[in-house]
């Protein structure tokens, strides 16, 4: 009975063993996905001030366009009222 009893105990102890393993290796893998929760924060909050940038940067160039197209607009009347055709 004794024999049977170690034989279990030396079970439980491989079992205890393989738990705190295993263990180990879930608070590894946690530490390990926080890091990437928090480098895809980081990420994402520059994708956003990317987007916010490349908005602003599209709307100033939109303006430009307009300022271009307004002052081609105004060369052509021009040259039409010399007879000419700028084109």
């Amino acid at each position: 009975a004794e024999a049977v009893a170690d034989r279990f105990e030396g079970r439980l102890d491989g079992l205890r063993d393989d738990l705190g393993a295993v263990e180990a290796e879930l608070s590894a893998t946690r530490d390990a996905l926080e890091r990437v929760e928090d480098r895809l924060g980081t990420l994402a909050d520059e994708l956003d001030a990317l987007e916010e940038r490349t908005g602003t940067e599209i709307e100033v160039l939109g303006e430009r366009v307009d300022v271009i197209e307004s002052f081609r607009e105004e060369f052509s009347s021009v040259f039409a009222e010399m007879g000419h055709d700028p084109d």
